[in-house]
């Protein structure tokens, strides 16, 4: 068989075997064509590519050279060595082989929009946007491209901006929720509460689906729901109301006492709702978890019982006040939790708070039982448990247990 015959099955046995998932094959036979030919340019990349999957970005960088060294002119290989740059955070041989791959392939979307990125990550934003706009005016459909400007403008406060990037881009909207809740906050920022309000909805109910973070956050609704946010004292804006009450609980979910600017914003937004209703019952949750949060455990016993008054069939408001009392009052967190697992015996939030409660009131082999048959029940439970709750003080004593 001649060479060049070789080179091409070679060729398509690589690409039969990385369908199949074989990278480690595919890169041998990329290895015996580039010994045929030392040049073959989609070998040489589709190499790296494989070498890329494989290995830690900081390994590649000698390798990436060496590709554009065998092929100078050619933007792929200047792309991939880009990206390897990139990733292993070496932002100026970055910079220079996105802006070579550009020089070779100027209307290259991809290479335009990283550059952009990269700039912009490196607090060059002067030339980094334009160039996140020039990408997406290459190529309209480029939702990462959108996604990318959402965010950016978004941060520049370019509010009327921000939603015509986000409404260019309802794919990659659709697989990150949390760039559906920038797109929700530049809406309400525009004073369109109706629309901000189904987005913030719409993110609450589908992180609501997760067990855990059902089990172990902050007491919620959502549209589904059917809740009465206004009650009886209608007569303001209610979509103003309700799109102020699903910002402060989807910020409530990441935000921890480490981040007092953003508590002062939440609790901020609860005050708002709270001087409209001042009995919307999850309005009062949300608050007595950020008392929680500040350690102002008075505050928040008050305002959760509060809330079980207003909403008296909720027992993640019984959970809740249950965590709220778990270190000054154990044994009535631990009262707390049982009732609710009468109610739901597989509830993981009250299964792991009663194991908690066991432990500090001096019942460890109970506690330590009890953490044993929470793990048995989801293997996995209890190493998402300690991700949820990487935060709170809980986390060491789950860890002792």
């Amino acid at each position: 068989m001649n060479k060049e015959k070789l080179i091409r099955r070679r060729m398509q046995e690589a690409e039969k075997v990385l369908e199949r998932g074989s990278i480690n094959r595919a890169v041998l036979l990329y290895d015996h064509v580039i010994r045929l030919d030392p040049h073959h340019e989609k070998a040489l990349i589709e190499r790296f590519k494989c070498l890329f999957a494989l290995n830690s970005p900081v390994e590649l960088l000698t390798k990436a050279d060496q590709l554009v060294e065998s092929l100078p002119d050619t933007a792929e290989a200047w792309m991939c060595r880009a990206l390897a740059y990139s990733h292993a955070r070496e932002f100026e041989p970055a910079i220079e082989s996105y802006r070579r791959c550009i020089d070779l392939e100027p209307d290259n979307f991809r290479a335009v929009h990283n550059l952009g990125s990269v700039l912009c990550e490196n607090d060059h934003d002067d030339e980094g946007i334009p160039l996140l706009e020039r990408a997406v005016s290459i190529s309209p459909d480029y939702q990462i491209g959108q996604g990318t400007l959402l965010l950016k403008y978004y941060e520049k406060k370019r509010f009327d901006e921000a939603i015509k990037a986000g409404e260019h881009a309802p794919g990659i909207l659709e697989q990150r929720p949390e760039l559906r809740r920038v797109l929700g906050e530049c809406y309400y920022a525009t004073g369109k509460f109706t629309i901000a309000r189904e987005i913030f909805s719409d993110v609450i109910h589908e992180f609501r689906g997760d067990e855990i973070t059902r089990s172990m956050g902050t007491p919620v609704v959502d549209d589904t729901d059917g809740y009465d946010h206004a009650g009886t004292h209608g007569g303001g804006d209610e979509e103003y109301l309700k799109a102020t009450y699903f910002r402060a609980v989807l910020s409530l979910q990441s935000v921890s006492a480490k981040d007092p600017g953003d508590i002062q914003a939440i609790e901020s937004d609860l005050a708002s709702v709270l001087s409209i209703n001042p009995e919307h019952g999850y309005a009062l949750a949300a608050m007595a978890n950020i008392k929680r949060k500040e350690d102002k455990t008075d505050e928040a016993v008050s305002c959760i019982d509060k809330a079980i008054r207003l909403v008296p069939g909720d027992e993640e408001l019984l959970r809740l006040k249950g965590l709220i009392l778990m270190e000054k009052e154990p044994q009535a967190a631990h009262d707390l939790f049982d009732e609710v697992l009468k109610r739901k015996p597989a509830h993981a939030g009250a299964l792991l708070g009663k194991a908690l409660t066991l432990r500090s009131l001096g019942r460890n082999e109970e506690g330590v039982a009890a953490m044993k048959e929470l793990s048995r029940k989801n293997p996995l439970l209890l190493q998402m448990i300690l991700g949820a709750l990487q935060e709170d003080d809980e986390e060491k004593s789950i860890r002792d247990t």
